[in-house]
C-alpha cells in the first residue's frame, strides 16, 4: 500500500461509487480493491467490527436504492456490478464477523410499537 502522505487529500476526493476502492475508514484502514480471508485475518476484532458496519450501510443504501427503482422485478444477482460489489465486500467480511463469533453493530429498533 501506498504511504499516508496527503490522506487529508485523499479521503477528500474520495466520495460516492468511484471513492469505494481503497476507501478510509476512521480508524485509518485502507480497504483493498479485493478483499480476502489474508487481509481480513490482519484485522483485530473491533476494526472487522467498524468494516462491516461501513461495507453494511454501503450495501443496505444501495440495496434499497435499486429495490425502489425496479420494484418487483428486483433481483439482487441481476443488479449492477456496484451492487453486486457491494453485497460480496460485506459478505466476505460479514462471514467472518460470524466466524469470530462476533455480533455486529446495528442501530436499534428503538421501542417496541403495540
Amino acid at each position: 500500500m501506498g504511504s499516508v502522505k496527503g490522506v487529508a487529500k485523499v479521503v477528500a476526493e474520495m466520495s460516492g461509487p468511484a471513492g469505494e476502492r481503497g476507501v478510509l475508514l476512521s480508524s485509518m484502514r485502507l480497504l483493498p480493491e479485493r478483499i480476502n480471508a489474508a487481509w481480513i485475518s490482519t484485522l483485530a476484532d473491533e476494526d472487522l467490527l467498524d468494516i462491516e458496519t461501513r461495507l453494511y450501510d454501503r450495501f443496505t443504501a444501495l440495496d434499497t436504492r435499486h429495490k425502489r427503482l425496479r420494484g418487483g422485478a428486483y433481483n439482487l444477482m441481476r443488479g449492477p456490478t456496484e451492487l453486486i460489489d457491494a453485497w460480496d465486500r460485506w459478505s466476505r467480511v460479514s462471514v467472518a464477523t460470524r466466524t469470530r463469533s462476533l455480533v455486529p453493530r446495528r442501530p436499534s429498533a428503538g421501542p417496541a410499537q403495540d
